[in-house]
């Protein structure tokens, strides 16, 4: 059986391309072979199944074998995408990272207000993590019993991630817009307390809401708020943060 070829003669993938797009980009790529744009609409099949499996599953319910149920080709057919369960959750990160690059690759972000900058990167990680809850699960969910290590040329998403971030708080240590602080460690932070609030949001659907009723405020209300106290720290002229964040009108 060819590893393009569905146990019953049918393309997978036919299903699932656009969702599988939504997540990694077009299909159409200029340059691309007719055998290299399937074989990329079955890897993006690969990975949206892998996504939804999570989902109702869970990482223990992720495997080669159960992927290949859910796309309807064989596991030795899978194995010629991907070599193992980490190599699939490897994948599931990077295509999180590919969606977040494209929102923060920005040129114009690296110039003016430093505090402005990291504040709309802030919101926006929150923001694509928690619109993709299962997604972002899978891409952070541990690499499994193979113990699976992405090579370097496919982690070019999440370095660029970092980098942008790393980028934005760099210029602002030389504009002097933030205190003279160590920018590796900064960026470290801030990634650390974006990463926090969206598994909060991602694995509590009624966070903040639950914690008081009465507060009235949006979740995106809070993330803001979150995103203002983190940056508070990072400033050279520290501004007042609210008390608590705005109530809803």
């Amino acid at each position: 059986m060819s590893s393009l070829a569905s146990d019953n003669g049918t393309d997978p993938t036919e299903h699932v391309s656009g969702m599988a797009a939504e997540l990694t980009g077009e299909d159409n790529v200029p340059g691309a072979s007719p055998s290299d744009r399937r074989r990329k609409r079955v890897r993006e099949a690969i990975i949206l199944a892998a996504e939804q499996v999570f989902a109702a599953e869970g990482a223990q319910g992720l495997s080669i074998r159960r992927l290949a149920e859910a796309v309807d080709y064989s596991p030795a057919a899978l194995y010629k995408y991907f070599p193992s369960k980490g190599a699939v959750i490897a994948a599931l990160k990077e295509a999180f990272f590919e969606k977040l690059v494209g929102r923060m690759e920005d040129p114009a972000a690296l110039a003016g207000d430093a505090i402005g900058n990291l504040r709309r990167a802030f919101i926006t990680y929150v923001e694509i993590g928690v619109s993709h809850p299962n997604h972002y699960a899978a891409a952070f969910a541990s690499k499994g019993e193979d113990d699976f290590v992405t090579p370097a040329e496919e982690c070019n998403n999440s370095e660029k991630a970092y980098q942008f971030l790393l980028a934005r708080v760099e210029h602002g240590v030389r504009s002097r817009q933030l205190a003279d602080i160590n920018p590796v460690y900064a960026s470290l932070s801030l990634w650390a307390s974006m990463h926090g609030l969206t598994m909060l949001m991602v694995s509590l659907p009624r966070f903040p809401e639950f914690a008081d009723p009465e507060l009235q405020i949006s979740r995106r209300q809070f993330i803001e708020y979150h995103a203002d106290l983190a940056l508070r720290g990072l400033a050279a002229c520290t501004a007042p943060v609210p008390i608590a964040p705005p109530r809803q009108g």
